[in-house]
């Protein structure tokens, strides 16, 4: 499926896919396996560019899209980018779940980041490091109405 063919509501998912490392590729298959699929993947972000310039290419590969998608750093500048939510309205958090020296719990503050944002979130299990951490996400997920999903084992 292209961009052009989508289901009878006339609308694709326009998704970003935010960190491409090992994990990443299985979400990308899960998101081919759609029958129909009713995702297209607008934007991928990873702060390593060779990994976000070579998984941008696969999902052109793999979901046979005629636009590859826009490669952005950080969360931050691919919501900077799009604040009217044109490019993409969800995204599918797959950064590590452990606590990092330079930013803390990165699934907290992708998360919330996200969700703020006013779009969906499907983030990679475990939802946070914390049970603190988890209700932050929640009540940000509460605060915008926007949905919130935790990805099943897909590997």
């Amino acid at each position: 499926m292209n961009e052009r063919q989508h289901d009878n509501s006339g609308r694709l998912l326009r998704v970003a896919m935010v960190g491409c490392g090992n994990i990443s590729s299985y979400h990308l298959d899960a998101i081919r396996a759609l029958k129909p699929r009713r995702v297209i993947v607008t934007a991928v972000v990873d702060p390593d560019d060779s990994s976000a310039a070579t998984f941008s290419r696969a999902v052109t590969k793999k979901l046979q899209q005629r636009v590859e998608p826009r490669i952005f750093r950080t969360i931050d500048d691919a919501l900077a980018a799009d604040p009217r939510l044109e490019l993409f309205e969800a995204c599918d958090v797959m950064v590590p779940s452990w606590d990092t020296p330079e930013s803390g719990d990165l699934h907290e503050s992708v998360a919330v980041k996200v969700l703020q944002s006013g779009r969906h979130l499907m983030l990679e299990k475990p939802i946070a490091v914390t049970s603190v951490a988890a209700k932050r996400i929640i009540k940000a997920h509460h605060d915008r109405h926007v949905q919130l999903t935790q990805q099943p084992q897909v590997w």
